[in-house]
C-alpha cells in the first residue's frame, strides 16, 4: 500500500500503525473521533490515510493481487450474482430510494465464486435496478488470467434477454429463473433452468451478509461514494485474506 511523502516538516505515519485503526474501524462502525487514544495519531490522521487510498485506487489491485494468490483455489465453475441493498441518509453523492426496501441507500451489486469468495462489486445508488448492474458487475471478474465463468447463477431479477444476450456471446451459461406475470404469459421459448443447482446461489447472500457484518458497511455513514466504495472494497479484501491463511 503506498503512503504519503513527507518532504517538510514531520515524517508521514506508516501504513503499519494505521492499518489496525483503520479496520477497527471497518469492524466495529465506531466514529474516526473514536480512534483518538493517547499515544495513537488522531482519528482524522487515519481518514487522510484512507482517503489517500481511495485516490490512488490502490485497494482494487491488492484485492485482485488476493484473487491470483489463491489461484485455482477461486472455483469459477458456477459465479453468483446478486445485489443488496445498504441504508444510507440522503447524500448527494450515490444514493436513491428503493421501492422495494421503502429505504434510501446504496446498490451493491456483488459477484462471488462457487463457495462465496467475492470476486467483484458494482455501486449504485439504491433506486437503481439489480439487471442495470449485473453485466458491469461480471465484467470486472479477474481472477489471475481467468474472467470467464462457466455457468452464472441470478435470481429472478437478473431475467433479462440483454443480459443472456451479453453472456451468451462471452460463452457464459446463465441459470436465471424466468419472471413470472399474472396477466400474462413470456412469448418464445423458456430459458434453460436448472432448480437443484439454483438452489446453490445462497452462498452469494451469505457474503453480503460476511460483508455487513463489518458495521461500517451495514449502514453507510459516508458522505462521499468513493469512500465508502473503498470501504466495501477493504472488506473484501479481509475476506479474501482469511481464506488464504485457512
Amino acid at each position: 500500500m503506498p503512503s504519503p511523502r513527507a518532504y517538510t516538516g514531520r515524517p508521514a505515519y506508516s501504513n503499519q500503525l494505521l492499518l489496525p485503526g483503520i479496520l477497527r474501524l471497518l469492524r466495529s462502525g465506531c466514529r474516526w473521533r473514536d480512534l483518538d487514544w493517547p499515544g495513537l495519531p488522531a482519528g482524522v490522521t487515519y481518514w487522510r490515510r484512507l482517503k489517500f487510498w481511495q485516490s490512488k485506487a490502490c485497494v482494487w489491485p491488492v484485492w485482485k493481487l488476493l484473487l491470483k494468490l489463491l489461484g485455482r483455489r477461486v472455483d469459477l465453475a458456477a459465479v453468483k450474482l446478486d445485489g443488496t441493498l445498504v441504508p444510507s441518509y440522503r447524500f448527494q453523492s450515490g444514493t436513491g430510494y428503493s421501492g422495494k426496501h421503502h429505504a434510501t441507500g446504496v446498490k451493491v451489486s456483488a459477484a462471488v465464486d462457487t463457495h462465496g469468495l467475492p470476486l467483484a462489486v458494482k455501486l449504485a445508488p439504491g433506486n437503481t435496478a439489480d439487471v442495470d448492474l449485473a453485466e458491469a458487475t461480471v465484467k470486472r471478474i479477474r481472477v489471475g488470467n481467468r474472467t470467464r465463468p462457466k455457468i452464472l447463477l441470478a435470481d429472478r431479477g437478473y431475467d433479462s434477454r440483454k443480459f443472456r444476450r451479453s453472456l451468451r456471446q462471452r460463452g457464459i451459461k446463465a441459470n436465471i429463473a424466468e419472471r413470472q406475470y399474472a396477466h400474462r404469459r413470456k412469448l418464445g421459448r423458456p430459458p434453460d433452468y436448472d432448480p437443484v443447482l439454483g438452489k446453490s446461489r445462497y452462498a452469494v447472500e451469505r457474503t453480503n451478509a460476511w460483508m455487513k457484518s463489518f458495521r461500517r458497511i451495514h449502514f453507510r455513514f459516508d458522505r462521499k461514494l468513493p469512500m465508502f466504495r473503498v470501504l466495501v472494497q477493504l472488506a473484501c479484501v479481509v475476506i479474501c485474506l482469511r481464506r488464504l491463511v485457512n
